[in-house]
């Protein structure tokens, strides 16, 4: 079974692999800490492969903003590792005509529904950081972790 981290998620662990100092500078990751970080990779490594989705590779590139704060030469840098790290995922795509008649669409948009419906098909365990979409895959029986929860009591 593989691990599919959701997108701010999947950023904390990219940036945190390139250096864990600049996670409270990324907009979209600042409430994450070094520790959550630590915590978080030491999770992904308990799992064979780690599962994206296109939607969330699209995310992730939307929220990167760490060009202004790296020089040239460290961002390219930083793009290298994640063009490494994301070439070692296991891409799964959803059919974006079975996620338009998915009932959550319009609450959860493209990206959860993606997710959610891997999720029902039992072929990952979903780490997010997002309450109302670890609650949606936990009512349907299916493996989630938020990490909201995990982090705040560790």
């Amino acid at each position: 079974m593989g691990v599919l981290l959701d997108t701010n998620v999947l950023l904390l662990l990219l940036v945190g692999y390139y250096d864990p100092n600049y996670i409270e500078q990324v907009k979209r990751i600042r409430k994450f800490t070094k520790d959550d970080y630590f915590l978080l990779a030491w999770l992904v490594k308990l799992f064979p492969k780690l599962v994206v989705t296109p939607q969330i590779l699209a995310e992730i590139s939307n929220f990167l903003d760490l060009s202004k704060k790296l020089s040239k030469e460290q961002f390219l840098i930083f793009i290298q590792l994640f063009i490494e790290k994301i070439r070692d995922t296991k891409e799964i795509y959803k059919e974006k005509n079975d996620m338009v008649i998915h009932n959550l669409l319009p609450t959860l948009g493209f990206t959860d529904v993606s997710i959610s419906m891997l999720a029902e098909k039992k072929r990952c365990l979903v780490i997010t950081a997002d309450g109302p979409l670890a609650q949606r895959i936990r009512e349907k029986g299916s493996d989630v972790i938020n990490f909201e929860e995990i982090r705040i009591k560790l």
